[in-house]
């Protein structure tokens, strides 16, 4: 029987998608464990919702 429950402390590694070398990239990140995947929150983050089409733009 395969392991069916989700623990917050399992490595990372063990999400569907990510394997050794994309948890090497979440590593420097500081995202060792589910968990911290999970909370991890951009930076940054840029509101899309409102955007311009470049034929509606004028001129000056």
């Amino acid at each position: 029987m395969s392991k069916t429950q989700f623990e917050l402390t399992d490595d990372v590694m063990y999400v569907k998608g990510v394997g050794p070398a994309r948890a090497k990239l979440l590593a420097k990140l500081n995202i060792a464990t589910k968990y911290d995947l999970l909370t991890h929150y951009p930076r940054a983050y840029e509101n899309h919702s409102s955007l311009t089409k470049i034929s509606e733009l004028v001129g000056e």
